[in-house]
């Protein structure tokens, strides 16, 4: 018998705790995960292992514990891992999965529309998908069949839904909320999807005209807040905070004990361009701005699932400040031309419309509260 053989026996033969449930994301504790975690955590029956960047950062309870996701091939985490019957994930695998004995769950980073063939993780079982409409995508993404595809919705966005009173108290004092999302150009660990201009930290807008772009705010009583992608590579780290536009980014959220998605759930308008979030975004039927002034470049660059992008970007196509000056007089004066067009590409993504995707999930796994 070779080697590998007898690893893979060694996990099949190790008994699998139905009670015992595995949790990633990134960043740490956020995303589905989280949501799934926080519908189950007071439960008598589970016991809950998070693999989080920085365990330090958090506390152990009767029934979840934090251990160290860069530490997975240690003896101690090896043990979880070959012991849990689940595995929730939504960025990095696990080794020593057994897909006969273990549910393997790829939560997914959003259903979108750009081009991730060969970036995605295989190790998985079950991926989480929106429709039946997006399956041909998500199994050339994820390069799966589609037996592994269920349609279920993202928990995730169960939150969109709810309120939450510290995000009313982040954004008080308004008469609009506008969220703006771009995905990232640059990447922090050196990839460049597309070049930014070493002085914008935003699209359009160099960091010198935003001045400007605060005066038009300000005049409208609009608050306009950047979070920025994860992933994205901060340049300009002395950007000032205006009196109607803050940069956020994911450790100014949880100093604030707010979940990404109550703060997208809350907008009144979304910005944002190639992102998944502004298909999550559709579920709410409110008017999204797309920036896209770079389609062209990221077209020829890393490129689209669909042939023609722009027919699945419903909502204002903005190219230029000029665009966006115009977009924020649509908003102020309740122009909304594209409502039917919101519905027809949310039914492309969303088999399910409502907030019931956690409920269905835990149903589907046989998960009890």
């Amino acid at each position: 018998m070779g080697l590998k053989q007898m690893i893979r026996g060694i996990i099949t033969s190790v008994p699998k705790n139905k009670h015992k449930i595995i949790f990633e994301s990134h960043s740490d504790f956020t995303d589905s995960s989280r949501t799934i975690y926080e519908a189950l955590k007071n439960s008598k029956t589970y016991k809950f292992v998070w693999f989080v960047e920085h365990p330090e950062h958090f506390h152990k309870t009767k029934n979840t514990i934090f251990l160290n996701i860069n530490h997975k091939r240690n003896l101690r985490n090896m043990y979880h891992i070959l012991t849990s019957k689940y595995i929730f994930f939504t960025h990095r695998a696990f080794p020593l999965q057994n897909y006969k004995k273990q549910y393997i769950v790829n939560l997914t980073h959003g259903l979108g529309m750009k081009d991730s063939h060969g970036k995605m993780i295989q190790d998985f079982n079950y991926v989480l998908n929106g429709s039946e409409h997006f399956s041909d995508i998500s199994c050339y993404n994820y390069e799966c069949s589609k037996d592994k595809l269920v349609n279920l919705g993202l928990p995730r966005n169960d939150l969109l839904f709810e309120k939450d009173q510290k995000v009313e108290d982040l954004v008080s004092g308004y008469d609009k909320f506008i969220l703006w999302l771009p995905t990232f150009r640059q990447h922090k660990n050196g990839a460049v999807d597309i070049a930014y201009h070493e002085n914008q930290t935003f699209p359009l807008f160099l960091d010198s005209e935003l001045n400007e772009l605060n005066e038009t705010l300000k005049r409208y009583r609009y608050l306009l807040i950047l979070k920025l992608h994860p992933a994205q590579k901060i340049t300009n780290h002395e950007l000032k905070q205006f009196s109607n536009i803050k940069l956020m980014v994911n450790e100014d959220l949880e100093k604030l004990g707010i979940q990404f998605y109550h703060l997208i759930g809350r907008a009144d308008t979304l910005l944002t361009d190639y992102s998944s979030v502004g298909n999550d975004y559709l579920l709410l039927d409110r008017p999204i701005g797309y920036v896209i002034d770079d389609v062209e470049e990221y077209r020829n660059s890393r490129g689209f699932n669909v042939e023609n992008v722009e027919d699945y970007l419903p909502g204002d196509k903005i190219m230029t400040k000029e665009d966006f000056y115009q977009y924020l007089e649509k908003i102020k004066n309740g122009i909304d031309t594209f409502k039917e067009d919101r519905k027809r590409v949310c039914n492309f993504y969303w088999k399910y419309q409502d907030n019931k995707n956690t409920e269905r999930l835990l149903e589907y796994f046989d998960i009890k509260e």
